[in-house]
C-alpha cells in the first residue's frame, strides 16, 4: 500500500487493494475490448479477401498487432489458428459454390487460392 504524508506528519493511505484490484480489472476490460474490435476487423479483412492471398502479416495489421502476439490472440479467443480459420472458410464457401453454381472443380479450386486441384 502507497502512503502519503501529509504536511502534518500523519500518513494516509493513498490506495488501498481494493482501488488497486478494480484498476487491474477495469485495465482488463478496457484491453478486451481493444482487443475484440481488433480480432473483428482482422476477421472482416479475411472474409473480405477469401478469394485474394491472405498472409498472416497483412491480417495482423489490420488488427494492429505483432504477427506473434494475433496467432496468440486470436487462438486463445476462436480455439483455431488464424491460418486453420482461412482454410476452413475457403473450403465452407468453395462447397457452396460447386453445390450452387455447378462450376467447375479446378475454376473454385483456383478461385479460393488452391494451387492445383488434388490440394483442393
Amino acid at each position: 500500500m502507497l502512503n502519503l504524508v501529509l504536511e502534518t506528519g500523519q500518513r494516509k493511505a493513498f490506495f488501498d487493494m481494493n482501488f488497486f484490484h478494480e484498476l487491474v480489472i477495469l485495465i482488463i476490460r478496457r484491453l478486451t475490448v481493444y482487443w475484440m474490435e481488433n480480432l473483428t476487423w482482422a476477421i472482416r479483412y479475411v472474409e473480405n479477401n477469401l478469394t485474394n492471398e491472405i498472409s498472416v502479416e497483412d491480417v495482423s495489421k489490420t488488427a494492429c498487432s505483432s504477427i506473434s502476439n494475433f496467432q496468440c490472440v486470436f487462438n486463445l479467443v476462436t480455439g483455431i489458428t488464424i491460418g486453420d480459420y482461412i482454410r476452413n472458410r475457403r473450403l465452407t464457401l468453395a462447397g457452396q459454390e460447386l453445390l450452387h453454381k455447378k462450376s467447375k472443380i479446378i475454376d473454385v479450386a483456383m478461385r479460393y487460392q488452391y494451387d492445383k486441384p488434388e490440394s483442393f
